[in-house]
């Protein structure tokens, strides 16, 4: 393994742990590390974008659904775009669901289609990218 991939998996590894949150302030101290790392054409673009979805599903279940479980409305989210990844994703299983009266799968899929951005993990690492 060349010292790049290394620095790839090291960099891979300690995103993953990142909340949502963190990741601007994580792009703005790494910024010329990551834009070297990005700067190779084999796939890592993809790999970082694989996890920014991870990141968000875990944000989504960390942060929203227990606001969900409590009765706020999915609308009423800063980033409604963040919950229609993750319910398109299926995050939820039925049960949690039918909990925070999600199980109607024509509501679900009117909140996926007016919230998702088919482009969401692909402008999240151009943000992260861009960041400096």
């Amino acid at each position: 393994m060349s010292l790049t991939d290394t620095l790839k998996e090291a960099f891979l590894e300690e995103f993953s742990k990142l909340n949502i949150d963190n990741v601007d302030n994580y792009a703005k101290e790494n910024n010329k590390a990551i834009m070297f790392l990005c700067s190779f054409n084999d796939g890592f673009n993809e790999k970082i974008e694989k996890v920014l979805g991870d990141i968000i599903i875990k944000n989504v279940r960390e942060n929203y659904y227990p606001r969900l479980f409590r009765g706020r409305s999915p609308e009423s989210f800063a980033y409604p775009k963040y919950l229609a990844y993750a319910l398109e994703k299926n995050s939820f299983s039925f049960d949690e669901l039918r909990r925070i009266n999600l199980e109607n799968n024509y509501w679900r899929n009117d909140f996926i289609k007016k919230h998702l951005d088919g482009n969401l993990l692909k402008n999240e690492r151009e943000k992260l990218l861009n960041s400096s």
